[in-house]
């Protein structure tokens, strides 16, 4: 009897170390599983907050930030190595290994909802595979962990923001015209089914795609690489708060000139209209210029400035012949950063026509005025917040977009999950 009582308390005991071995799997195996998707949520918050805000400077920026903040915060600080993507997974994903993490970015991504993508939006999905101590006793030997969170950055696109939220054609690029934009994001803020249209040869070139809330028309031969996706919505107008710099009250009194030959110097000032035509050379001292009835040059006339401002109270620039235009940016605030201000409610249009050569870097600054482009126009460290804009007859252009501070003020982050 006492040898079967024996028995029963061993198997007793016996039982009695399974279950506190499952007990001990449970407590240690899962609580560690437990911290370890906590330390990849908050290594997952904190890449995509800063992530986010690199969006400006477009998705591929954004990555690579994403990536390194997600190593800075783990132990050691493993460099993010680019390996490739699990089958099925979206295009515009990025995966890299972290450590041991895998960790998946993709941008532009869909909301956590549905639909399609935006290039103010980011996703990261990290997973971490976790190591069980006990629990291989009973045949469990790891555990993959993962967390994600989606951002969106309410940010002003670095290259080309075009602000009529109804019109046709709002950006219209024709007659075998070629367009460029490299460095920056693109909307269309118009939500007409043919918002942006491109025909008859042209082509359209960018490093991200151009967002579009509207329709897209795309005919005669035309094309566009990579292809517009459909944007969430309207941006708004990123320079709203902007003043209008002093002294347009003296429009009437505002002398014009104009040079048919010789160089030239003129200085900050306010004046009634411009002509620069022939073969004049005129050159800009630094400083804000206001021009009530416009500036033109055209023949074979120079113009040429460092550090200005061109305020236009009325009229618009408008170049034609071969004209050439250099200019840089007024470099104080409030207007640091800002090559040309059209009064907002100026409806001018900006035109080149004949074969104007343009080189111009800063900010284009349009709220209710059209930029019309022919010929050779380029806009290096530049951005364009105009109302429309029309690329035509065989024109050649480039934006090579920048980041102004200037453009700050509309930077925000909301995380989504």
């Amino acid at each position: 009897m006492n040898e079967v009582r024996r028995g029963s308390v061993g198997i007793l005991v016996a039982l009695g170390i399974v279950a506190f071995l499952m007990m001990a799997a449970l407590v240690v195996d899962i609580g560690s599983a437990i911290l370890a998707r906590q330390d990849v949520q908050i290594n997952v918050d904190a890449s995509i907050l800063a992530a986010a805000m690199e969006l400006r400077t477009g998705p591929s920026s954004a990555k690579a930030v994403a990536a390194d903040y997600y190593s800075r915060n783990m132990k050691g600080n493993p460099a993010p190595v680019v390996v490739s993507c699990p089958a099925g997974s979206d295009p515009n994903t990025t995966c890299y290994q972290i450590g041991g993490d895998q960790v998946e970015v993709t941008s532009p991504a869909p909301p956590p909802q549905g639909g399609p993508p935006d290039s103010r939006r980011i996703k990261i999905r990290a997973c971490r595979t976790v190591r069980y101590f006990f629990a291989p006793i009973i045949g469990v030997v790891s555990k993959r962990t993962c967390a994600e969170a989606t951002a969106r950055a309410s940010v002003l696109p670095t290259g080309l923001v075009i602000l009529d939220r109804t019109g046709s054609g709002a950006l219209h690029v024709e007659n075998h015209s070629t367009f460029k934009v490299t460095g920056g994001t693109l909307i269309v803020n118009s939500n007409h089914v043919t918002a942006f249209t491109i025909e008859n040869n042209s082509r359209m070139v960018s490093d991200v795609p151009l967002e579009v809330v509207g329709g897209v028309s795309v005919h005669n031969r035309a094309s566009v690489n990579p292809l517009p996706v459909r944007a969430s919505g309207p941006v708004d107008d990123p320079l709203a708060h902007l003043p209008a710099p002093e002294g347009t009250n003296k429009c009437g009194t505002a002398r014009e000139l104009t040079f048919n030959n010789g160089n030239h110097i003129l200085r900050p000032n306010i004046y009634g209209r411009i002509t620069v035509t022939g073969n004049a050379t005129v050159t800009l001292d630094p400083g804000i210029y206001i021009l009530c009835s416009g500036l033109e040059v055209s023949g074979n006339a120079v113009l040429e400035g460092s550090g200005v401002l061109l305020y236009f109270h009325g009229g618009s620039l408008e170049l034609g012949g071969n004209a050439t235009v250099n200019l840089t940016p007024y470099t104080q605030s409030p207007y640091n950063g800002l090559t040309i201000f059209q009064a907002r409610g100026n409806s001018s249009e900006m035109t080149t026509q004949g074969t104007p050569s343009v080189s111009m870097t800063g900010i284009v600054y349009m709220p209710n005025g059209q930029a019309t482009i022919g010929g050779k126009g380029e806009f290096s460290r530049a951005v364009f917040v105009v109302n429309r804009l029309r690329v035509k007859n065989n024109a050649e252009v480039t934006i090579s977009a920048e980041p102004y501070p200037l453009l700050a003020p509309s930077s925000s982050v909301v995380l989504e999950n």
